[in-house]
């Protein structure tokens, strides 16, 4: 789905959340979002893709900073409208977040909606397997048309119409994303964050080599804390 650009700020920093809770982390979906609002700060640019545990539950959102820690919601993803459809909150149709297309498309939009960012933070936030395809119990390691590759992360249980299985984002997909944005728009990620388990892998940074200049990520289990109320004003912070 296209989206209608904001006013850019100029020289601010952009920070990029790619979020699928489409799985069992869907209770988390409130206390992330609010947790990111927290963290906005003067000078910065907080864009959030959130593909939530049902269907036609994915959201687009420029993030305000707010301290209320119930509201937005699923049952309530506007906040009462504090959040404006068509100004900084889109209702996304596509299903099918692990698909490096719609990876690629959220970053270009992104970016050429704030052309003069002077640094871009990305975070990919959700379930991860690493590399190797032995990967979590009942995680999928690669998706129908990839057989190629396996591991990745962002775990998405609800594809696109006429799909039965479940789908991930393997990190050859996820390279050539980051690529292909990298090509469309002339501006590479400065810092990409892997918010999941497992990513800190020497195969998967090697994967990633020509998508960023500085990775991020951990090769522990439950690495997803959600702790953006720390982490975006340290992005703000950094220059």
């Amino acid at each position: 789905a296209s989206t209608q650009p904001m006013t850019p700020q100029p020289q601010n920093a952009l920070a990029l959340l790619y979020a699928v809770l489409d799985n069992n982390l869907g209770d988390s979906w409130t206390r992330l979002v609010n947790n990111i609002e927290s963290g906005v700060r003067t000078g910065m640019n907080v864009r959030l893709m959130i593909d939530g545990p049902t269907d036609q539950d994915v959201y687009l959102y420029d993030m305000m900073y707010d301290l209320n820690p119930f509201c937005p919601s699923l049952a309530n993803p506007t906040c009462n409208g504090r959040y404006v459809e068509g100004v900084n909150f889109w209702r996304l149709t596509n299903e099918n977040s692990a698909h490096p297309d719609n990876l690629y498309q959220f970053l270009v939009d992104a970016i050429k909606t704030y052309p003069t960012t002077y640094q871009i933070t990305l975070s990919l936030i959700g379930h991860g397997s690493g590399w190797s395809a032995n990967v979590l119990p009942g995680q999928p390691s690669i998706w129908r048309d990839q057989n190629d590759t396996v591991g990745g992360m962002l775990w998405d249980d609800h594809p696109a119409a006429g799909q039965q299985d479940s789908r991930s984002l393997s990190t050859k997909a996820l390279g050539q994303a980051l690529t292909w944005a990298g090509e469309q728009t002339g501006r590479q990620i400065d810092l990409l964050y892997l918010d999941g388990c497992s990513m800190g892998m020497a195969e998967v940074a090697y994967e990633l080599r020509n998508g960023a200049r500085y990775l991020l990520a951990s090769p522990n289990i439950d690495w997803a804390s959600f702790n953006y109320s720390t982490l975006l004003p340290a992005t703000a912070d950094h220059t």
